[in-house]
């Protein structure tokens, strides 16, 4: 089922909540997309959302967020990097792919990535973040929130994520289960505190939007002292 707001509505609402602050650059894909940035010094954490049509409330968290948040979006000494919606007619028509394609399985060199995705990986291969938080939605949780932790960590961001949040791990070993989805990109060019949270959305939106706005807080506060 299509969301309440179509995607120019929120792309609309997400520009001008943001050109009202301070600091924040923004961009556009060529299918629409915004890209936010904020801040020049420091750690970059990347937020993405909206990679699949049928999953809202990650994109409606990050749109609250922006709204409503008070000065500054991230302290001193963060960056941030931010797609909130990127599956333009995946979230109009309410479904998961865009033209067929899963955006989460397109984060790959060549013809793989749909055009206006690629300079996107341009952008995280010239500049890979510090930290990466995917937002996603599980359609057959029967009510456990949770988020991916890799076996093979050299650090514990995943479990003490976790105990913040009073959520659940679920233990992943096999990159080839995942071919092509924004972590392995990230984790390939370097970067290994990646986050791919999962909301089940037997919950109730504004369950899940305040889910997602609690593990992006506490993403921002424990951004500050990662290495660039």
């Amino acid at each position: 089922m299509p969301p309440s707001l179509t995607f120019q509505e929120y792309t609309t609402r997400f520009e001008a909540a943001l050109e009202k602050r301070p600091g924040v650059r923004l961009s556009r894909l060529a299918n629409g997309a915004l890209v936010a940035r904020v801040g020049n010094r420091g750690p970059r954490l990347a937020v993405i959302a909206g990679l699949h049509g049928d999953e809202t409330s990650g994109p409606l968290a990050l749109l609250e967020w922006v709204s409503t948040a008070p000065e500054p979006l991230v302290p001193q000494g963060v960056r941030l990097w931010l797609a909130p919606l990127l599956n333009d007619r995946g979230w109009d028509a309410g479904v998961r792919d865009w033209d067929g394609l899963d955006l989460n399985r397109s984060f790959l060199p060549g013809r793989q990535a749909p055009e206006f995705l690629r300079p996107l990986l341009r952008e995280w291969r010239r500049r890979p973040p510090a930290m990466l938080l995917d937002c996603h939605e599980d359609l057959e949780s029967p009510g456990k929130a949770y988020i991916f932790r890799y076996t093979k960590e050299d650090h514990d961001l995943p479990e003490r994520m976790a105990q913040a949040l009073g959520i659940e791990l679920c233990d992943w070993t096999d990159p080839g289960e995942w071919p092509g989805c924004s972590e392995l990109f990230a984790r390939g060019l370097g970067c290994t505190r990646c986050i791919t949270l999962e909301a089940p959305t037997v919950w109730p939106m504004a369950q899940r939007i305040a889910w997602n706005l609690q593990a992006l807080r506490w993403s921002v506060e424990n951004l500050t002292g990662l290495a660039e």
